[in-house]
């Protein structure tokens, strides 16, 4: 099997409660989608650095043990794919 990635990081719903500005420093529509621009960068950014690919392998391998109880020890391998140019 090709090992774990992460597909996608969409965002599904973001909720503004409110603003509070600063005595100095006000707050703009502007700035809010400024910030919320830069999400989707952070998110595949923190999905990069994260163990998440690793846990999903691990879960598959502890659910197929679960679900196909065998005599002898299941063995789940992971290969790299090779890619061509």
């Amino acid at each position: 099997m090709p090992h774990a990635q992460v597909l996608g990081v969409e965002q599904q719903q973001v909720d503004v409660l409110a603003f509070e500005n600063g005595l100095w420093n006000r707050i703009s529509g502007q700035d809010v989608q400024s910030e919320f621009s830069v999400l989707p960068e952070l998110a595949w950014k923190k999905a990069g650095e994260s163990e998440l690919p690793a846990e999903a392998e691990k879960t598959l391998q502890e659910q197929l043990e679960q679900r196909i109880q065998t005599t002898q020890p299941l063995r789940l391998v992971f290969k790299d794919e090779k890619k061509s140019e």
